[in-house]
């Protein structure tokens, strides 16, 4: 899920990879033991509650927020805002 996230961040991601991330993340919330499914929850929460944002960077190659790096700086400087908080998030 972080590489999705990451490419999603970096703007290079497909519509395809947000399904697959959806997909995974409530794989994870239905199949995982009780201390694990809370992984998962920012993820879904995100893409129910930002898709829009989300979308602006797979379709438009842009962050709205204006705070994701693109690819090339992103991996060499710090993690893109939105992984970044997803991140935390998890923790």
């Amino acid at each position: 899920m972080l590489e999705i996230l990451e490419r999603i961040s970096e703007g290079v991601a497909t519509i395809e990879e947000i399904d697959l991330l959806e997909q995974l993340a409530d794989d994870v919330w239905r199949l995982a033991l009780r201390p694990g499914r809370e992984r998962s929850q920012p993820v879904l929460s995100t893409l129910r509650y930002f898709r829009d944002e989300v979308m602006a960077h797979v379709v438009e190659r842009r962050c709205p927020a204006k705070v994701c790096r693109p690819s090339s700086a992103t991996r060499s400087t710090r993690r893109p805002a939105l992984v970044a908080g997803l991140r935390l998030a998890c923790r």
